[in-house]
């Protein structure tokens, strides 16, 4: 009798820690696709912006100036070990990030004046969207952004009005947030504009030397705005389970951000960033 009782208590000794033991399941959702104002006010005229459709530069600088937004604004982090903790998502990527962020550069001489960056972007709120991406992402990705944006205003022979440039990215690298779940391989559009407009009466040779120092600041104007800090941005908790560590993330809000000619009467630029979800 004492025999059969032992082996009872340890097969429920040994199904108790079977299922203490058992991993923190992340479970799929469906995706509500999210479009920011930008995106929305731009669908007015093209239903199926951003996937389809393309906007005039009279179009973009209507919406971008309609929508603005109205106010400016990875690393460990202690806690319990081996769960998440309140508010935490749970997380195990497959891949890490090795972009770390630079010292920017903000200003430009130009015309006999300094063209600069705005010390601070306005930011689109300051929470992600639930499918988001990681600063770095962003970061790691300006210089062919800016490169894109500079040839689209060149091919459109710049000139009194300046000119627009639009790049649309469609990411497959950004992560849905959930309830305590964080996944990644999710769709994102990243939506990128510049819109150059040079100050009155100015000869085209000028015109074009300040546009070339549009487009230098334009790298460093996207890492002012995708930046931790007094950038728009959400610091992000998640939880490894396979490592039973506690981490904190940096996540891209949209943003926009003014480059101003010798002071800030003249803003002679605005670049922005803008996101949505794919779905």
């Amino acid at each position: 009798m004492k025999c059969n009782q032992a082996i009872f208590f340890a097969a429920i000794l040994i199904d108790i820690t079977l299922v203490s033991a058992k991993p923190l399941e992340i479970q799929e959702r469906d995706i509500d696709p999210q479009h920011s104002p930008f995106i929305k006010c731009i669908q007015q005229k093209h239903p199926k912006f951003p996937g389809e459709g393309k906007p005039t530069s009279q179009e973009v600088r209507k919406c971008v100036g309609e929508t603005r937004p109205k106010a400016k604004r990875d690393e460990e982090v202690p806690g319990p070990e081996g769960r998440p903790v309140e508010g935490e998502l749970v997380y195990e990527p497959e891949v890490g990030s090795s972009v770390e962020p630079r010292g920017i550069v903000d200003k430009v001489f130009r015309v006999g004046k300094d063209l600069y960056l705005d010390k601070k972007p306005w930011c689109d709120g300051d929470k992600t969207h639930d499918n988001f991406v990681w600063v770095s992402d962003i970061r790691a990705k300006s210089n062919d952004i800016c490169k894109q944006l500079r040839e689209q205003i060149d091919t459109s022979e710049i000139g009194q009005d300046g000119g627009v440039g639009l790049v649309i990215d469609h990411l497959t690298n950004g992560y849905d947030k959930q309830g305590h779940q964080l996944k990644d391989k999710r769709k994102v559009t990243a939506t990128y504009i510049l819109s150059f407009i040079p100050p009155a009466k100015m000869a085209i040779n000028e015109i074009k030397e300040i546009a070339s120092g549009v487009y230098d600041l334009c790298n460093d104007g996207i890492e002012r705005i995708a930046t931790k800090g007094q950038g728009c941005s959400e610091e992000i908790p998640y939880y490894r389970p396979s490592h039973a560590k506690h981490y904190t993330g940096t996540g891209a809000i949209g943003g926009y951000l003014q480059m101003f000619w010798g002071d800030k009467a003249n803003s002679v630029a605005d670049l922005t960033v803008d996101f949505s979800n794919d779905g």
